[in-house]
């Protein structure tokens, strides 16, 4: 009777067995959870990859103003934007830097010079002068449209792109003053002021260089490496063959 038993639950347990039926993997659709944890382990790897960048430049900021000297308040925080565009900017207290700057940039020595030329326009209060002069000009644009050629469209659309051109040209001057300052934060902090030109070479291969100086608000990379290579001493690439 026993053997009986046994042989039925075994009959049993096989037909169980078999009864569930697995399908091929090739035709088996993604579950919910696959889904879902799928693109967490994407998007972990890619803040992962944001979190150690935002260190590097935590680190390179801090090493920078421990050797300046700058007070912790000067500078609110530095942050990582994600992003492939290659860019850094200051709110005149914050520092961003892209990914895709973070990416491009291969040494500390290179990523000095960028957060160093933010630091720069902090330090020399650019952020708030640039508010302060194009308030100005906007009044100037005003009072010559309302007064002196309210009665002449042509003559105001001129003033304008006047001012603009003025404002422009303040612009690209502060840049060089940002390098320039960027460049000395760099070498009390001990880093090689010759990544500046190797910073600048890759802005300039990502540039198209199709508008004209006078026209950008920046300088174009290879004025900027021709100043500071006069005034710092610094080598200039050699021309690709």
């Amino acid at each position: 009777m026993k053997r009986l038993i046994s042989g039925l639950l075994l009959v049993l347990s096989l037909n169980m067995g078999m009864a569930v039926v697995v399908p091929s993997q090739a035709t088996t659709p993604p579950t919910l959870a696959q889904v879902i944890f799928g693109n967490v382990s994407r998007q972990t790897s890619i803040t992962s990859r944001i979190d150690i960048q935002r260190q590097e430049a935590a680190a390179i900021l801090r090493r920078l103003k421990q050797a300046n000297k700058i007070p912790d308040q000067l500078v609110s925080s530095i942050g990582v934007q994600s992003s492939n565009t290659l860019n850094a900017y200051t709110d005149g207290k914050r520092i961003v830097v892209t990914s895709g700057m973070m990416q491009a940039l291969q040494t500390d020595d290179q990523k000095a010079f960028v957060i160093g030329h933010e630091l720069a326009h902090i330090l020399a209060d650019h952020v708030n002068k640039t508010r302060l002069r194009r308030t100005g000009l906007g009044v100037v644009d005003y009072l010559v449209r309302e007064r002196m050629v309210s009665d002449n469209p042509a003559l105001g659309a001129i003033n304008s792109v006047g001012l603009g051109l003025i404002d422009k040209h303040f612009s690209r001057n502060i840049e060089y003053q940002a390098d320039e300052l960027g460049i000395q934060l760099m070498q009390q902090a001990q880093y090689n002021p010759q990544a500046a030109v190797e910073v600048l070479n890759i802005l300039q291969r990502q540039s198209r260089g199709l508008t004209p100086e006078f026209l950008q608000s920046h300088p174009l990379s290879t004025s900027r490496i021709q100043a500071l290579s006069r005034k710092y001493n610094i080598q200039q690439p050699r021309p690709v063959q």
